[in-house]
Order: structure tokens, then C-alpha cells, then sequence
């Protein structure tokens, strides 16, 4: 017979996959892996704080703000000079965005290639877009035109297993250092930072940010854990730019999730990575 805390972990895990189930580019599996691994955590190893300061402890080179090989730092996004920030009409800027974007099609693609060679040899899963009008103008106007500029070309690379982590960041930094500008690594930030920088909502998201500089805006590539992607789709298209209409209790739900994704995560990398 089940436990009191057995039947809320039951009962919320029948709540989000319902939820899950109502939303685009969501996989099912994958929401069920991480429930179910987090009931296998014995309760008193759930301590998501704790489960990071220990994390910290046996993998410092995960928290690094500044490239691994150190020969760059991270830098802050307001420091950022970009090319068309003095540009005030989003659509102004964005037509300057696709010339650049023609003039540098073929490097562009180039370490596109490279990239997506370098999932398969790291057995990632690769992803690539290029903003579009509507998504830029939004982040134009309610953020900032700095922030509009950094992902004007956005890669993804989602890892297949967690523990694999550390591993996948050291050699992606090795492999693209020439071409890397700055590194944002949100595993490091703590709660105060993350609600300063990325807002209160996206408490949960970690990951890390990789800027390659292309005339005036920058490609970003992001590395994943599998379960972090989940979560993030997740919350993107019912919370941070909603996409279907939940309720304050689905939120909660929501990003309760993101909290049980951050504690499956680490407990997987202190015990395997």
C-alpha cells in the first residue's frame, strides 16, 4: 500500500502527464522516465539545494562561468555591443538582420555542419532555427534590443543521457573555442540570478549558452539534459509565450515539474556523472 508521499508523487504525476499530453513537441516517454526516476530517490535525497552544492562540490568544472580552456570569460549581455542596438524600429533592424544574415549564409552554414557533425559524433540530438519577424519583434519590444539580437540563429543540442553532461560541454568548448565569444552557463547561477537575468518563472531552466558573433548579432547554440528540453518546451508554450491556456493550479504543476527535473538531474550526475 502506498504511502502518503507515494500517492502525492501518483497524483501529480497523473496530473502533468495530462497536462503533457494536451501539448505540441512533448515527449510522453520522456515525462514518465523522469517521474519515475524521482520516485526511486529516496525522500530525504530530494533536497534540490543540497543535491547542488553537492553537485558543485564533485564537479566544479560544471560551474564554470569562463570557458574551460579559460582563454575567454563570460560576458554580462548588458555589456554586449552590437552593431544595430541604436536602431529604435524593430522592422528597421530586423531587414539590416537578413542582409547580414545573406552576406554570411555560407558561414553560417558551416558551422552549422560542424555542429551538427558534432552531435552525432556526441550522440546529442541537433536542432536549428532562424528567429522569425514575430518572435524578434516580442523580444524587441518587451526585453530589449540587446537581448532581441543574441539568438538571431539558435542550435540545440539535447543530450540523449545526463550523465554524458560535462563531457559533451568540455569537448564542444574545445572543438568551437576559435569561434566562441562568450559563454552564459545557467547550471551556476543561483535562484537570486536567474530571476535577475531570465526572469522568476524560468527558475528551473538550466543549461548553457554558447555565442558565436556574426556581424552584429550572434548564433547561440544551448546544450540540454533531456529532461531540462522537457520541461523548457514545456513551460514555453504554457507559461513563459503561451501557446494554449492553462490554469494557476496547471502552472504550479508546471513548474513543480521543472523543480523535480532539476533534482532527477542531479541526482543522476552525482551518482553516474
Amino acid at each position: 500500500m502506498e504511502n502518503a508521499s507515494e500517492k502525492r508523487v501518483n497524483d501529480f504525476a497523473e496530473d502533468i502527464l495530462s497536462l503533457a499530453d494536451k501539448i505540441e513537441d512533448i515527449d510522453l516517454n520522456l515525462i514518465f522516465s523522469v517521474l519515475n526516476r524521482y520516485k526511486k530517490i529516496p525522500e530525504e535525497f530530494r533536497d534540490i539545494l543540497g543535491l547542488r552544492d553537492e553537485l558543485e562540490k564533485k564537479y566544479p568544472a560544471l560551474f564554470k562561468r569562463k570557458l574551460l580552456t579559460g582563454e575567454k570569460q563570460e560576458l554580462p549581455l548588458n555589456q554586449i555591443n552590437l552593431a544595430f542596438e541604436e536602431q529604435a524600429d524593430s522592422f528597421a533592424v530586423f531587414k539590416k538582420i537578413k542582409k547580414s544574415l545573406e552576406v554570411h549564409e555560407d558561414f553560417i552554414k558551416r558551422i552549422k555542419t560542424r555542429i551538427k557533425f558534432f552531435s552525432l559524433d556526441s550522440d546529442c540530438y541537433f536542432s536549428f532555427r532562424i528567429k522569425d519577424f514575430e518572435s524578434f519583434s516580442e523580444n524587441f519590444s518587451k526585453i530589449s534590443p540587446s537581448r532581441s539580437l543574441i539568438d538571431i540563429v539558435g542550435m540545440r543540442l539535447v543530450l540523449k543521457k545526463t550523465k554524458m553532461l560535462l563531457k559533451i560541454i568540455s569537448e564542444f568548448e574545445r572543438e568551437f573555442s576559435d569561434e566562441i565569444t562568450f559563454k552564459l552557463n545557467i547550471i551556476a547561477f543561483n535562484d537570486d540570478e536567474i530571476t535577475r537575468k531570465i526572469g522568476q518563472n524560468s527558475i528551473y531552466y538550466r543549461a548553457v549558452h554558447y555565442y558565436l558573433s556574426v556581424a552584429g548579432f550572434f548564433i547561440e547554440v544551448q546544450i540540454r539534459t533531456p529532461f531540462i528540453d522537457q520541461w523548457s518546451n514545456m513551460h514555453h508554450d504554457t507559461v513563459y509565450k503561451p501557446k494554449i491556456s492553462v490554469t494557476e493550479k496547471e502552472k504550479k504543476q508546471i513548474m513543480e515539474f521543472g523543480k523535480i527535473s532539476n533534482v532527477v538531474d542531479y541526482f543522476e550526475l552525482i551518482k553516474n556523472g
